[in-house]
């Protein structure tokens, strides 16, 4: 697989868990009753969380896929 194969794949994985993450971390407040500045205090703190963890988990696929780029070469007989 060449790393343009790979892109759609890890951009697809990284656009799932940051809309799951948004997903569920909109479930979470809109069922929670909290005043709006609590609300707005907590939709804060989620939108940080969401941001490193995206970041932290774009940089997890990059680095496996380069480190699944490097083996093809050997897997491949070439």
């Amino acid at each position: 697989m060449t790393n343009d194969e790979m892109t759609p794949r890890l951009s697809g994985l990284t656009k799932g868990l940051i809309i799951g993450t948004i997903a569920g971390a909109a479930m979470g407040l809109l069922y929670a009753p909290r005043s709006g500045a609590e609300m707005r205090k907590d939709v804060r703190k989620q939108m940080m969380i969401l941001r490193l963890n995206a970041n932290r988990y774009s940089r997890i696929a990059r680095k496996k896929a380069n480190s699944l780029m490097k083996k093809v070469p050997s897997l491949t007989g070439g």
